[in-house]
């Protein structure tokens, strides 16, 4: 809506317009720092995301570089001639006691020497030949693995052929298993000679998050080998079968560097994987933007703080900058008679500045005194005029004489029956009395109306069948205010120039009715019309010149006189006054 048509619907007063304009202004500025504000949220939001990202990928890296150091320490020894030496050794059946006991001791040293270097997280490893004889450490082949995983569950998910190895972890990622068969390289032909098994405390996995950035007990990590996920929580254990149930359906690869809902929390992913894992790490959004979220509170706060003392600054330049003016408004408004254009002009400006308020003051100080000297002019003006006027009346023949003389035909046209002669002489009594009673200059429509009523009446005795006049009222009150003599000079016309002459019947109409915001009157004719209508209505003749003059000076420029005539066809004439310019005639 526009701005200016929205005050002016309410009736604001000046003051509350100017504290209107400050407040919208202040307002743009506060959506402006609002979306500046959102703007470098969004652009921090991403630099926290991006650095929480790196590190976390650098984290999920360092957790398989860990896990893959059984797998290198067995190629290690595949590698190594004289453990495959003294595994195809040990493999023999004929071999006695004493020199078994020899190769055992000497393949756990070989294995003590490939894990020394290797990380703490190594907490046994197992070696059987394919006799399924223990060579090191002591693990029967009927002792549970992990859990209630045994050696032949497992032993069977091995291929028969060389493969990287198979790994088991434990619910809650707290230890794995990882086995791999081994095979001698001999001759060029793959033969099985034992399995390698490694059992691995991977508490460091949780270790390794709870001392990282970012990290809350909300977080949760997903390690994926083949088919299989496993979930750890750093919080409640049991929430983690319902979250493996949110999580059997999506896809984390694809949401790596995105944020997903789970267990009605938001989540930001990290996802990585290498050859053989893949694994997600998911950190509640809000901890990443914690720091984020507490400069926006405080933001926010320091905001709200501002607004009070700001609307209260409003509120006081607005009260400042207008009170001369709402004082001046209220001295004018109360101008009633001399005594208060003489206080008017002694108001005084609050201020001792050449501002606008006081070029204000001053002007209207020097209007109060002109107003008042031409008060007095009019005054002795009127004085004058109406001398003038009783001098100018003694000259002429007595009104009141002529009244009763046309009253004295009326009575005796009424006496002779001649009903004709007794209608012209009263219409032609009350045109006189209200032509030559020049005291009211404005009347009202009604008054105005009887005019035409009494003009009209003698026309119509004389023209006789020529002509048919209607009169057309949708107008339901008639005290309204106009010029005195608007409309009689319009049917005047029409009768003077389309009835005598034209030889044919002519139909007039009066036609006044309104719309929501104008008062239309209109005299419309079928006679001769005009053949060229002036650009102008004022240059149709004298008397409508005088009409128009009159209706702009009383209604204003908005009313309007206009003439549209197409010859022998229809001639109007319509004036219309604007609403809101209409006065009325107090009961």
């Amino acid at each position: 809506m526009n701005p200016k048509k929205l005050l002016s619907r309410y009736s604001l007063s000046y003051e509350e317009k100017l504290r209107f304009f400050i407040t919208v202004i202040c307002a743009l500025l506060l959506c402006c720092i609002l979306l500046l504000n959102l703007f470098f949220w969004r652009l921090l939001s991403q630099k926290d995301f991006a650095k929480s990202r790196t590190e976390l990928f650098y984290t999920s890296q360092s957790i398989f570089s860990r896990l893959s150091e059984p797998r290198s320490i067995t190629y290690n020894l595949m590698a190594n001639e004289t453990f495959q030496n003294l595994l195809l050794q040990s493999n023999e059946e004929t071999r006695p006691s004493p020199d078994k006991y020899s190769i055992t001791k000497d393949i756990r040293t070989i294995i003590q020497n490939a894990t020394l270097t290797a990380d703490s997280s190594i907490i046994s490893v197992y070696l059987f030949n394919k006799q399924e004889e223990s060579l090191a450490n002591t693990l029967s082949t009927r002792e549970q693995l992990l859990g209630d995983l045994s050696f032949e569950q497992a032993f069977t998910t091995l291929p028969d052929t060389p493969s990287p190895g198979q790994w088991f972890f434990s619910n809650e990622l707290n230890q794995a298993i990882f086995m791999q068969k081994i095979f001698s390289s001999e001759q060029l032909k793959l033969e099985y000679q034992g399995v390698i098994i490694f059992l691995l405390n991977t508490t460091f996995i949780r270790n390794t998050f709870e001392n990282g950035a970012n990290f809350t007990k909300d977080n949760i990590y997903t390690l994926s080998y083949g088919k299989e996920t496993h979930i750890t929580t750093f919080n409640d254990p049991d929430k983690t079968t319902t979250i493996q149930q949110e999580l059997a359906n999506v896809n984390l690869a694809k949401q790596d560097n995105k944020i997903i809902k789970i267990a009605g929390k938001k989540y930001y992913i990290v996802s990585t994987e290498n050859s053989t894992f893949q694994s997600a790490y998911l950190v509640p959004d809000d901890e990443i933007l914690k720091q984020l979220i507490q400069l926006e509170i405080l933001f926010i706060l320091v905001l709200l703080i501002l607004i009070y003392p700001l609307y209260q600054g409003i509120k006081k330049i607005s009260k400042r900058l207008t009170d001369p003016i709402i004082e001046l408004a209220a001295k004018m408004r109360n101008v009633t008679d001399e005594e208060d254009l003489k206080a008017l002009k002694k108001l005084t400006p609050h201020s001792q500045s050449h501002d606008e308020v006081a070029i204000l003051y001053h002007g209207f100080q020097d209007m109060a005194s002109q107003l008042s000297q031409l008060i007095e002019e009019n005054y002795k003006g009127k004085i004058l005029s109406q001398e003038m006027e009783f001098k100018a009346l003694q000259a002429q023949l007595d009104p009141h004489f002529l009244y009763n003389t046309l009253d004295s035909i009326y009575w005796l046209a009424l006496e002779n029956d001649d009903e004709k002669i007794a209608q012209m002489a009263l219409s032609l009594a009350l045109l006189f009395r209200k032509k030559i009673n020049n005291d009211a200059e404005v009347i009202t429509l009604d008054d105005e109306l009887q005019l035409v009523d009494a003009y009209t009446n003698i026309q119509m005795i004389r023209f006789e069948n020529r002509v048919h006049y209607q009169k057309r009222l949708e107008l339901a009150d008639l005290t309204l205010q106009l010029p005195k003599f608007l409309i009689q000079p319009l049917v005047e016309n029409a009768f003077k120039y389309a009835v005598e002459k034209s030889a044919k019947p002519v139909e007039i109409t009066l036609y006044i009715h309104e719309t929501a915001a104008d008062i239309w009157l209109e005299v419309l004719d079928n006679g001769r019309g005009f053949s060229q209508l002036p650009p102008q209505p004022s240059q149709s003749g004298i008397g409508l010149k005088n009409i128009e003059a009159r209706l702009k000076l009383f209604f204003g420029e908005e009313a309007t006189l206009k003439i549209v005539s197409e010859p022998f066809v229809a001639t109007s004439v319509t004036i219309k006054i604007p609403k809101s310019q209409i006065r009325r005639k107090s009961s």
